[in-house]
């Protein structure tokens, strides 16, 4: 599976590509033939890069959100061949998203096993992206993984440190990441270099991080939390939800 042609690919991941290029902190080797990321803001399992291929498919699960719908339109427009099916919450199955010209089939998570067979008999190539609900991480990725499918993970929330270990129990290929905007992600590897060579530094500071999100949003930010946590090394005392103040808009 060739996840990596086909995430480096989507509008939002592929801003990813330049910081993995040039940023020492990723630790990637993009000549290499297996490529491993690990940090607060990603962990990638992944193949060398290779060019995007029209053959690739892509299910998306749940595109009847706002954010999985946004990915799965930029698939779509992409050319990249997008599932007609689609996974989402309990109760909600039977109904039908649109996006672009394919009218796609939600299906209720309880019938994950019988969607996922049908899938992989149409489209044996599939990559899976998991825009879903914190609830479901960690049972989501175990279920991509006994199955051997390569995914993406932007859904948020979960035991993140056992979502990684699943991923590399089961050696599957993976893309895992709270945040994929580039210029947050760049102010993450800040954070990070100045945790790393200046511990302590803002020690006796007392700060504050405000994170603005839909009202919808069921969970607090992962972005947000890797925010702290950074601050946290850097000097200043508080638990992660501590001087971490939500703002729905």
């Amino acid at each position: 599976m060739d996840l990596l042609k086909t995430s480096l690919y989507f509008k939002s991941v592929s801003q990813l590509s330049p910081l993995l290029c040039k940023n020492p902190v990723y630790g990637v080797n993009l000549t290499a033939r297996n490529l491993v990321c690990r940090s607060a803001r990603c962990s990638l399992v992944l193949p060398a890069m290779r060019p995007t291929s029209s053959s690739v498919s892509v299910m998306v699960n749940d595109c009847s959100g706002k954010v999985g719908h946004a990915v799965a339109t930029a698939i779509f427009e992409a050319g990249l061949q997008l599932v007609p099916s689609s996974l989402t919450g309990p109760g909600r199955g039977g109904r039908h998203v649109t996006v672009g010209n394919v009218d796609v089939h939600m299906h209720d998570t309880s019938e994950k096993h019988v969607v996922l067979d049908m899938v992989l008999s149409q489209y044996p190539e599939v990559v899976v992206v998991d825009y879903t609900l914190p609830d479901a991480v960690n049972g989501n990725a175990e279920f991509y993984c006994e199955r051997r499918l390569p995914f993406v993970m932007g859904t948020t929330g979960g035991d993140r440190d056992k979502l990684t270990e699943v991923v590399h129990k089961y050696g599957n290929y993976a893309v895992i990441a709270p945040q994929m905007g580039k210029q947050v992600v760049a102010f993450q590897a800040t954070l990070e270099i100045m945790a790393e060579q200046f511990p302590g530094a803002f020690a006796g500071y007392t700060l504050h991080v405000v994170e603005s999100h839909q009202s919808s949003k069921v969970d607090t930010s992962g972005t947000a939390k890797a925010i702290v946590s950074s601050f946290r090394r850097l000097g200043i005392a508080f638990d992660d939800n501590e001087g971490l103040f939500p703002v729905s808009t």
